[in-house]
């Protein structure tokens, strides 16, 4: 609280919109990684399936 104190509002505004940006990113970089993980898995599956698919022939 007493550090709370020593800065202005606007610094401690500031400092609040900075964490809000540096969530945001980190969370559309996260989601990024998900997509590329989920679409190389299908691609795995689906190359796993086809090749099963032939050894059946």
């Amino acid at each position: 609280d007493e550090m709370i104190k020593e800065y202005p509002e606007t610094d401690l505004q500031q400092f609040r919109l900075g964490i809000h940006k540096e969530t945001i990113q980190f969370i559309k970089i996260h989601n990024e990684y998900r997509i590329h993980t989920i679409l190389h898995f299908s691609t795995n599956l689906i190359s796993f399936v086809i090749l099963s698919g032939y050894s059946f022939w």
